[in-house]
């Protein structure tokens, strides 16, 4: 992790990881994300809002295409108008992370993309949308698709409501949709062996 937020170069990769420990460093960026998103919010009382006219192109831009690619680029043209160094700093953490993943030598294409916990770019993706969501979520209505998750109600009903929202856009950053029923007991091993 030390290595993706101190990234001197982004023609090179930094390491050779597998699918999973890709994906297990995916998880502690997003964890990293959470505590930026959170001291942004902090500081960011204190500065002008973001124009409601570059919300909302932003949000129809999404909501036209809501691939992984287009998220990238909705989110880092946000990032440089408006990220913290904060903000700024994972978000090079990610983009190293990303030219780590693009760069990989050992490639194992007959797996990659077989498993959620193989396939760890939608999770980068994921972490793009967070960030543009961040900058730019305000102006969706509470039952938007994009409406951001955190700040749904704590309880069990509102923790599923969450994970399915998410579940959700993994799925369609695939290109399959997963549906989830978290009802059952057993949706979470299900969602690990969905293959694409």
């Amino acid at each position: 992790m030390t290595l993706l937020l101190s990234w001197p170069d982004s023609d090179a990769p930094l390491f050779e990881a597998s699918g999973f420990g890709m994906f297990v460093l995916t998880n502690g960026l997003h964890f990293l994300l959470h505590q930026a998103t959170q001291a942004d919010e902090e500081t960011s009382r204190f500065f002008s809002p973001i124009p409601e006219s570059d919300s909302s192109n932003a949000i129809n831009r999404l909501k036209e295409d809501s691939s992984g690619p287009n998220i990238t680029a909705i989110a880092d043209s946000a990032l440089r108008t408006y990220a913290s160094p904060v903000i700024r700093r994972v978000d090079n953490a990610l983009n190293a992370w990303r030219a780590t993943w693009d760069l990989r030598s050992n490639r194992d294409s007959k797996h990659e993309r077989y498993t959620f916990k193989g396939d760890p770019l939608p999770f980068w993706w994921l972490a793009k949308l967070y960030l543009l969501l961040h900058y730019h979520g305000h102006i969706l209505q509470p039952d938007s698709e994009y409406a951001s998750p955190r700040a749904e109600a704590p309880d069990s009903h509102g923790k599923s409501m969450v994970q399915s929202k998410v579940v959700g856009w993994l799925s369609s950053f695939r290109g399959r949709k997963f549906t989830v029923n978290t009802e059952t007991e057993n949706w979470l091993p299900e969602l690990m062996k969905f293959k694409q």
